[in-house]
């Protein structure tokens, strides 16, 4: 077979060398051409379709998931190197200390196939929208960043690069359950940070 575009167009084989089975019906048949060619088409098309399917099964699964162990209000409980954190970052000491004496709270939930997780403090609000496994844009301390996030083995796990070159610095978040508590660990250059939550009904 060769591929022409998004046309599956079919290439006179030579000489016989076998069959092959086909796994959709069980049954036996040849690799020459004529009903053989059309078999071929089928079976690669409905393997796409196969693995789209499971994949949207799984992603579902995650979601699922997710709202269920994650999802709800939190309140911060305790952080630890926070200030170098976001030191690191290159925030100045007038920030810093106003971000180090704030108590978000956070809210996990699902909608539709996105998740939604929103920061609230009195002076600062941050809403993070996104699909599993899909990249997307979001600014983390002013600052614009490409990411993506995936559901794996219990954590949500978010890596960030900036979109201008040179420009800041990586980072990587994992949200997870412990103990009935949300710990969200925070990665910048050498810097990791533990943040702790509970949860909350505010």
């Amino acid at each position: 077979m060769k591929l022409r575009g998004d046309i599956l167009s079919p290439i006179r084989p030579g000489p016989r060398v076998g069959s092959f089975t086909n796994d959709l019906d069980n049954k036996e048949y040849d690799n020459g051409v004529g009903d053989s060619t059309e078999r071929w088409i089928y079976k690669i098309r409905s393997h796409g379709h196969s693995i789209s399917q499971r994949f949207s099964i799984e992603c579902e699964m995650a979601l699922e998931e997710i709202q269920s162990q994650l999802g709800g209000k939190w309140k911060l409980d305790r952080s630890e190197n926070f200030d170098e954190f976001l030191k690191e970052l290159g925030l100045n000491v007038v920030f810093r200390k106003m971000a180090g004496a704030a108590k978000p709270v956070i809210e996990i939930k699902i909608e539709n196939d996105t998740v939604n997780i929103v920061s609230k403090v009195s002076f600062f609000n941050q809403v993070i929208s996104f699909k599993l496994d899909e990249p997307y844009q979001q600014n983390y301390e002013g600052l614009e960043m490409n990411c993506m996030s995936r559901w794996e083995n219990g954590k949500i796990i978010t890596e960030a690069n900036p979109v201008a070159e040179g420009k800041g610095k990586a980072q990587k978040f994992v949200r997870e359950i412990s103990n009935d508590e949300l710990i969200q660990t925070m990665y910048v250059g050498d810097v990791k940070c533990t943040r702790v939550f509970k949860r909350t009904s505010e």
